[in-house]
């Protein structure tokens, strides 16, 4: 078990490492910078990322063109969600080994979660020229596409991810979504059924099984979806907003407007408006 104090430093140098900095440290002189690179990885596996800071720098520090730790220090910089910090770091690695796909993929990524879509698709599309078999690139750039309402694109992308990886569910998910937004609400139906038998307590996959089904006006198997998103997350308003709008095909008002009000006070706005609409 490690010592308060160890800990200490590990949380100071990290800390310095975060805000990007260049943590100064006295360690073993026998470790060669594979060996801390090695503890890094295993502490990034465990997910102590903090820890794995501390070493994928002093890997750094005794070889400063070690692309790999840069890469792997974005990782866990990412992780901590200090995604300028993890830019940095990628950016290095590119630099030191501009064939490094990893590296293109996780920039991609970090561009994504900081909403710079355009150049998350350029960085993706890099890391499938130098590695067309790196399936998250393949995934992460079709669910980029679908963030930015490019569905067609998105739907190739998820293809190819899926065919690569067919044992994720959240790539049928995000296909089923593509589908939905397109109005092919049966092939979106196909995927979320998918979804559900590989994931079975994801409640927003039914929700929207629940959606497709209304869509093409299958109000009774609707409501069967419905129920059950709602039974796994019972806190959602706009749970109760769809099944009030089967019910109210299905001619029952009085049970419209009980979703309705439950919708409501979960603060859901359009379940208020409904209300106010059938009174």
């Amino acid at each position: 078990m490690q010592s308060i104090s160890t800990k200490v430093r590990y949380f100071i140098l990290a800390i310095a490492l975060f805000y990007g900095e260049n943590g100064i440290a006295q360690s073993d002189s026998s470790f060669t910078p594979q060996d801390f690179y090695s503890r890094a990885f295993a502490a990034y596996e465990k997910g102590d990322y903090l820890a794995s800071l501390f070493d994928f720098n002093m890997a750094i520090i005794k070889k400063p063109d070690f692309a790999e730790a840069y890469n792997n220090r974005g990782n866990a910089k990412f992780k901590l969600n200090n995604f300028l910090g993890a830019m940095e770091d990628y950016n290095e690695a590119i630099r030191l080994s501009p064939s490094f796909s990893r590296a293109w993929y996780n920039r991609g990524l970090a561009f994504t979660e900081s909403n710079k879509y355009d150049e998350a698709i350029t960085n993706y599309t890099q890391a499938i020229k130098l590695d067309y078999n790196l399936d998250l690139a393949w995934y992460h750039r079709g669910r980029t596409f679908y963030m930015m309402g490019k569905y067609d694109e998105a739907i190739r992308d998820l293809d190819i991810a899926i065919k690569q990886s067919p044992a994720d569910y959240m790539r049928f998910y995000y296909r089923a979504l593509c589908y939905f937004y397109t109005d092919e609400f049966e092939k979106a139906f196909t995927n979320l059924t998918v979804v559900t038998n590989k994931q079975p307590d994801f409640d927003e996959a039914f929700y929207f099984k629940g959606l497709c089904l209304a869509a093409n006006k299958k109000y009774t198997e609707s409501l069967e979806w419905c129920n059950k998103a709602i039974e796994l997350d019972k806190q959602n308003g706009a749970y109760y907003y769809a099944r009030g709008l089967v019910y109210m095909h299905l001619n029952d008002t009085k049970q419209a407007r009980k979703d309705w009000k439950y919708g409501a006070a979960l603060g859901n706005s359009a379940c208020l408006e409904m209300l106010a609409k059938n009174p």
